[in-house]
Parts: C-alpha cells; sequence; structure tokens
C-alpha cells in the first residue's frame, strides 16, 4: 500500500544576539507534532553565544558574518527552504506543539493561497499582540474571549514575525525589500500582495507566545533610525498618487508628533534626532524608491489600494 507522504515545511527562525530567546523558541520547533519539517536559522552575525548553541543543537544555520538586516536574511532563509511551504519566525517566538500541523491545515482550506498569520501574545500580557495589520490607523490590543469570530480570519496585512506560506509566492511577489536593516517589512510585502490579489488571513486556531517584549535603548534608537524611512517607503512604492497625496503627510504629522512627545516626556532630544535621521536615509534612497515604485505599479492588478480598506478584526 502506497503512503502518501507529507509535505515538507521549512520553519525559518532569523536571530541576532537572541541566544536566551533561542532557548525558547527552537525546543518548541524541534518536538513540533508534524512529521516532515526542515528547521533552518539564520544567524546575523550574533556574538552572544548564539553560534555556539546552534551548533550544539547541530541545527542547519546560515551564519552572516555581520548583520545583513531583518529582510536580507529572511529572504535568504526562503531562498534556501527545501519545503514547498514556509512557516517564517522571529527568534522571539515560542510555538505549541501543534502549530505547524495546524498552519497547514488552515492554509489548505484557504485553498493554498495567501499569506497567514497566527495569533501572537505578549508572555506579559492577556491580549494579543497582533491580528493582522492596519494601514490606516493604530495597532489595537484585543483579549481573547473578546473575539466575536473566530477561525480563520481576512485581514489587511500578515504579521512579519509569524507567517505561513508557499515558497513559490513569497518568491514571486519578490520577498522583503532588503534596503533598509530593518521596519515595516511586512507592511510593504502585504500591499504588494494585496495589490496583485493575494489575500492575507490570520487564525485563530493557533496561539503563539512572544517573549521579546523588552526593547533595549540601543535597539529603540536603531529603530527610530529607520521607521520614518520605512513607513515613507512602503508609501511611495504601494499607494496610489490620490492616496499617496492624502495619506503622507498624515503619517508624516503622525510621527513627527509621536516622536515629540516622547521627547517631552522624556526630556531628551533623541526620538527627535531619530526622526531626522530617518528623514535622510529615506531622501538617499528616494531614487532607488521611485523605480521600485514604476515596478510596483506597473505589476498591480486592481486600481484601488484594497489594503487601505478596513476589513474588521472581530
Amino acid at each position: 500500500m502506497h503512503v502518501v507522504k507529507p509535505p515538507l515545511i521549512t520553519i525559518g527562525v532569523l536571530n541576532h544576539n537572541g541566544v536566551r530567546r533561542l532557548r525558547r523558541c527552537l525546543p518548541s520547533l524541534l518536538h513540533q507534532e508534524y512529521p516532515n519539517v526542515q528547521l533552518l536559522v539564520a544567524d546575523n552575525g550574533s556574538s552572544d553565544g548564539s553560534v555556539e548553541y546552534l551548533q550544539h543543537l547541530r541545527v542547519k544555520t546560515i551564519y552572516f558574518r555581520k548583520n545583513r538586516g531583518y529582510g536580507c536574511a529572511k529572504n535568504e532563509l526562503v531562498r534556501q527552504a527545501k519545503g514547498d511551504y514556509v512557516f517564517l519566525l522571529d527568534n522571539d517566538i515560542e510555538c505549541p506543539n501543534n502549530a505547524v500541523q495546524q498552519l497547514l491545515f488552515d492554509y489548505r482550506e484557504l485553498g493554498d493561497t495567501g499569506f497567514l498569520s497566527p495569533l501572537v501574545q505578549d508572555i506579559d500580557k492577556n491580549t494579543l499582540r497582533c491580528l493582522g495589520l492596519k494601514f490606516t490607523r493604530l495597532q489595537s490590543h484585543l483579549h481573547p474571549d473578546d473575539l466575536e469570530r473566530t477561525g480563520i480570519l481576512r485581514v489587511n496585512g500578515f504579521h512579519g514575525g509569524a507567517v505561513f506560506f508557499k515558497r513559490q509566492l513569497f518568491c514571486n511577489l519578490g520577498g522583503y525589500d532588503d534596503i533598509f536593516p530593518i521596519h515595516l517589512d511586512d507592511y510593504d510585502l502585504s500591499a504588494r500582495a494585496a495589490l496583485q490579489q493575494v489575500p492575507c488571513f490570520a487564525s485563530t486556531n493557533v496561539k503563539l507566545i512572544h517573549h521579546g517584549v523588552e526593547i533595549s535603548d540601543s535597539r529603540l534608537q536603531f529603530r527610530q533610525k529607520f521607521y520614518l524611512a520605512g513607513f515613507s517607503r512602503m508609501m511611495w512604492k504601494n499607494y496610489s498618487w490620490p492616496n499617496l497625496l492624502l495619506w503622507f503627510p498624515a503619517a508624516l504629522s503622525w510621527i513627527l508628533v509621536k516622536a515629540l512627545r516622547v521627547s517631552l516626556h522624556h526630556q531628551t532630544p533623541t526620538p527627535l534626532f531619530g526622526v531626522v535621521q530617518s528623514a535622510h536615509v529615506f531622501l538617499c534612497s528616494f531614487p532607488s524608491t521611485l523605480r521600485m515604485r514604476k515596478t510596483v505599479q506597473a505589476s498591480r492588478t486592481v486600481r484601488e489600494d484594497v489594503f487601505l480598506n478596513e476589513i474588521p478584526a472581530k
């Protein structure tokens, strides 16, 4: 009797100086109930003992000599994935034993298409960190008991910290934009997917635990340097001209006001300096952004910026 082998699923984990987080993340992945998994880690030039820990576990690892950034490393994980399906994770995510099996089941229920994110809950809170990205308003935390519908929900964008998809789909869309080391890669790819009628979903059937709730001051400053740049590039690439003229000034104003409030509250100019740095980074990349805009707009199959249409999270 011929037994059909279940499809290979590659689990790709991104790490940079996160050995403590890996000690929670990797064991949860090594004990998945699903029988056909390739575990692959991309290490972005760690110097904290991560390399030694990965070698001890004998986990297949892509080693970068220096930090290549979020998008670049995750793109490499997908390039080296052997599975037709890929489950991309950050190193601060802990998964239940049935996570991969349930995500594959849900994904097939969707017809083997799109991007699917599970629920993600902060370890120190009893609220959901993300139930799909929002493009026109701030993310709202949601208590699990407040979900009016469960199962698989259509959302505006997927959560980059944990997402399941078909490898070929990711490659066809061009993967993550890796021009900046960090910031809004998932927003950008979600928008490009929507413009080519590729949907994003969230599954309430799987809940992951997010352990990376603490951010150091140096890490926060690093993120601030690329926040405005990433947001601006995402908008200039994907938004139609009418929406760009409407939302770009609004986004810049919101980012500036937010930085000003934080600066006043902590009595330090650092957040405002971060905005200035980020604006400079964006302006330096503007010619590249315009070239990418031309490519993205030429490949869109819908006229409307559908990712801006509000999809209820509940």
